[in-house]
């Protein structure tokens, strides 16, 4: 099928491409890609084939028995997006799904994915689809969509945005087909048209709006017809609509149901219409149900939060809740599903330990999720949380917005605050601590706390000693910091980088013991005394080679020690220029996280290679951490629509010896810190000999070779062999090219 562009008629209010995206077409691609999304947040349920379908905000899941784990599709099955927002069947059979900036006819081995794109070339968000029959009208962010599924595989026909008296290209958040007309619920109130003549539709007279008098009411969130009555949710209450001739005027009815709440979804199935509500702030909620005129509001106990919406699936009663979670009604109360992954999808970094258990936070929420198989979830103090760390004694870290920082060992989680270490509070509270940043030299750990009441923006302590409270010590203005607002710290050796909101960065020099204070001496460097491409810094980093690399909002900066200089490095423009974190990997490429994708700056060229959602199987290009996997040579970062995995360049350790390989082949050295290395699973020996059988350099297999003989010298390009042997007496032999430059 052609792929096709389409330049819709004046009054449109998008430029939309209706690209042909076919699954299974893209399959190299996806070798490359996994995603690590929640299915906890269904923006839409319902039940197909004895099933139950599930569009979330990080894919589609669909579950037939409560007490397993149901089968999910992500943005790397096909989708193009793991941000779902409703799901239907249409009269031929096929099922569609809607998402940020995608219509996906969906099929489970080949689902074709059409991306919507405005004219500044952004993903549209759509909101929700129904059917009609050779068509499907589809919501946005920004007025209506008319979809032609038989044209040329499918393609984009017309788009809306003007509905009446209102404001135009309103949020249609659902619509409604009733014999020749369309309804739509909006962000300004409801409006109906007749829908014989889509053309006629461009017209804002061709339609009719209604809104309530309390301006507090007037976007609709669900509009369902039942038992010829037509119902309607609002942000802040549940109406009944009676039009002429039933009444003089236009009327909105309240029915006696709790008001001003929030009506997130009302579900029609068989003679009940059903109603799920909670308070704006989340605080307040519950469901219920009408029968013959009859409203019955249900209590809900065992749900920890309001339901957002529900359907009755296999006789129970399903909903998620406000802050993520699925729960089904069983004798007693709600239950949770336990499946749906991590608790949230608005990660803000991720940290992967030596087992392969990984560690993430979440904006937003007192949650920090944990998984080895299973996800599990602990709740934190703090409003959310922030950034990580894997330490020289391979425990995960992560810090939080005002709770301290919490420690994950295999079968504990610790928490530190101003009771027992040196983390400090600010003006919000002495133990209120932000802990924006954390690194280790491998020795010691360090804690950036943000606005420290102290004076003392930065925290360290042994990492063997982190539970003797009087082992830690901080550094701070006695040693020439004098910001106290630090979005960063970074160590090599014995040097401690501090990066600062608006202040350049700190660059200490600690000695082999940096609690020895007297001795310490920190240099402040900007934009003004030292070229820093700017003094609003957001990352700071450490090449494996010692280099300062600082992330701005501008673009980066590493620091050249031979002029005392930085040298700037700008940021490709489809990543734009703001930087919020940064990793190297083994090889020294430095992988840079944005608002807007992610760079990879190249070592050897010098040269960068963005990865985005359209270039890539990145879940979503608004990433906010970045954190390189040594062992497996992965890269996950955290992004607002879940965890993103790159694959390593040679993939995850093998576990069969004969599959074993030296990497990257050819070894090309320019610096003398590129390692090469062996992708197996198992510890054991490497020996590298040269062809005539010299022996070279002998290591552990975990271990990197930098080039070098047991001597220390650098060895020359050519061919050299390897025999691998590991600790059950299996043996591998392979070779490689070195090439010095």
């Amino acid at each position: 099928m052609d792929c096709k562009q389409n330049t819709l008629s004046p009054g449109s209010f998008i430029l939309i491409v209706a690209l042909l995206i076919v699954g299974a077409t893209v399959s190299a691609q996806k070798q490359e890609w996994t995603t690590i999304t929640s299915f906890g947040h269904p923006g839409e349920m319902i039940i197909l084939d004895e099933q139950l379908y599930l569009a979330t905000s990080g894919g589609l899941m669909i579950i037939d028995d409560v007490s397993s784990p149901g089968t999910p599709f992500v943005n790397t099955d096909g989708l193009g997006t793991s941000e779902l927002s409703d799901i239907i069947r249409d009269t031929d059979g096929q099922i569609w799904l809607t998402g940020n900036g995608y219509i996906i006819r969906f099929d489970r081995d080949n689902p074709i994915s059409y991306p919507v794109i405005d004219n500044e070339g952004k993903l549209v968000e759509l909101t929700c689809v129904v059917d009609d029959g050779n068509y499907l009208w589809i919501g946005s962010d920004r007025g209506l969509i008319l979809f032609d599924k038989l044209t040329d595989g499918g393609q984009i026909e017309d788009s809306y945005g003007f509905f009446g008296s209102f404001e135009p290209n309103p949020r249609v958040n659902d619509i409604m087909l009733t014999e020749d007309s369309i309804w739509v619920a909006t962000s300004v109130g409801l409006a109906v048209a007749n829908r014989t003549d889509p053309t006629t539709l461009k017209a804002p007279s061709a339609w009719t709006s209604f809104t309530p008098p309390e301006a507090d009411f007037k976007e609709f969130l669900k509009i369902v017809r039942f038992d010829s009555k037509t119902y309607a949710g609002t942000i802040h209450g549940l109406f009944e609509l009676r039009l002429p001739p039933q009444t003089v005027e236009p009327e909105f009815i309240e029915p006696p149901v709790p008001q001003w709440l929030s009506y997130k979804d009302l579900e029609v199935q068989n003679d009940t219409l059903w109603y799920f509500f909670s308070e704006a702030r989340g605080l307040y909620g519950g469901y219920g149900s009408m029968q013959n005129d009859v409203f019955t509001t249900y209590e809900i106990p065992g749900l920890p939060h309001p339901p957002t919406d529900g359907i009755v699936y296999n006789g129970r009663v399903w909903t998620s809740v406000v802050f993520g979670g699925i729960y089904y009604a069983a004798p007693g109360g709600f239950v949770e599903w336990p499946f749906y992954g991590p608790a949230a999808n608005t990660t803000t970094d991720v940290v992967v330990a030596a087992d392969g258990t990984i560690a993430t936070g979440f904006d937003r929420q007192r949650e920090i999720g944990i998984s080895s198989t299973n996800w599990q979830r602990f709740e934190v103090f703090g409003t959310w949380t922030l950034g990580g760390m894997l330490d020289s004694l391979q425990r995960a870290w992560i810090g939080t917005y005002g709770g301290g920082v919490y420690r994950f060992d295999a079968d504990s989680v610790i928490h530190y605050d101003t009771t027992n270490s040196s983390l400090t509070g600010n003006d919000q509270g002495l133990n209120y601590c932000v802990i924006n940043g954390m690194d280790t030299d491998g020795e010691n750990l360090f804690f950036a706390c943000y606005r420290s009441y102290t004076d003392n923006p930065i925290a360290f302590v042994p990492a063997d000693m982190v539970d003797v409270p009087d082992a830690w010590d901080a550094l701070g203005i006695n040693e020439g910091i004098t910001s106290d607002r630090p979005t960063d710290v970074a160590c090599y050796d014995n040097l401690v980088v501090m990066a600062t909101e608006a202040d350049g960065v700190y660059l200490c020099d600690v000695g082999s013991n940096p609690f020895d204070k007297p001795g310490i001496e920190c240099d402040h460097l900007t934009r003004e005394n030292s070229r820093l491409i700017s003094n609003t810094t957001t990352s700071v980093t450490f090449s494996p080679d010692g280099v300062l690399w600082v992330g701005t909002n501008r673009g980066l900066s590493w620091y050249d020690v031979g002029i005392d200089l930085f040298v700037e490095i700008p940021l490709p423009a489809d990543v734009g220029s703001e930087v919020r974190d940064m990793a190297f990997d083994n090889r020294g490429n430095l992988w840079v996280a944005t608002p807007s994708g992610v760079a990879r700056w190249d070592k050897v060229t010098g040269n960068f290679q963005t990865y985005t959602t359209f270039t890539s199987d990145l879940v979503s290009n608004n990433v906010n951490g970045v954190f390189y996997d040594s062992p497996t040579g992965r890269i996950y970062f955290a992004t607002s629509d879940g965890i993103s995995v790159r694959s390593s360049e040679i993939g995850d350790p093998v576990q069969q010896i004969d599959q074993v390989v030296a990497f990257p082949n050819p070894f090309v050295i320019t610096s003398g810190e590129e390692p090469l290395q062996f992708n197996y699973a198992f510890p054991g020996t490497v020996r590298i000999f040269t062809p005539a059988g010299e022996m070279v350099d002998e290591f552990p297999i975990n271990s990197r070779w930098y080039g070098r003989n047991k001597r220390g010298e650098e060895v020359a390009s050519g061919i050299y062999l390897f025999v691998l042997r590991d600790d059950n007496g299996n043996v591998a032999r392979g070779k490689f090219v070195l090439v010095r430059k």
